[in-house]
């Protein structure tokens, strides 16, 4: 499962600081330096948004000292899924196919030659949301024009779908 990572590096000038990493306290002194402070959520797949955290060090007095507030940003998530055009094309003999997802989903894109039948599956598995891409090497095919197809189903919802796109492998 992918989770969501944030990694501080901090150097703590004034008082002790307890913090929450992997589920386990790391105290630090006055003074000292945290390197690589990781907090994990494991509970939630990378979900393209702002992710608000603080950093609070308190007294003995339990009077608040510091606080600071840290954000982490990520790519936003496409609006909809889509395939693309390969790249290049015509190739001889590797080509890359880009796709994006707008759910996380279990994905296959498969190539089939003019007859219909399959020739390979060059991917098949679950990806989170976002672009990707996926390299391809023909060449044990002849040249020819070929179909891929991505057939994606989401983890998220009941929405399916299938994409279809051509390229000529040029020997």
């Amino acid at each position: 499962m992918l989770r969501s990572i944030i990694i501080l590096t901090a150097f703590l000038l004034m008082v002790p600081v307890i913090a929450a990493a992997q589920d386990r306290d790391t105290t630090a002194s006055e003074g000292q330096v945290i390197e690589r402070v990781i907090f994990e959520n494991p509970e939630t797949m990378i979900d393209f948004m702002e992710h608000r955290y603080s950093l609070t060090s308190t007294s003995f007095a339990d009077t608040l000292r510091n606080q600071s507030r840290l954000f982490t940003e990520t790519e936003e998530r496409p609006e909809r899924a889509s395939l693309s055009q390969n790249y290049p094309n015509p190739f001889n003999p590797a080509t890359t196919i880009g796709f994006r997802l707008s759910e996380n989903s279990n994905v296959k894109i498969e190539v089939f030659d003019q007859l219909g039948r399959s020739v390979d599956v060059l991917l098949q598995g679950t990806r989170s949301a976002g672009e990707h891409t996926v390299a391809y090497d023909a060449s044990h095919l002849t040249s020819g024009i070929y179909i891929y197809r991505m057939e994606m189903q989401s983890l998220e919802s009941s929405n399916r779908q299938m994409f279809t796109r051509k390229f000529t492998l040029l020997k």
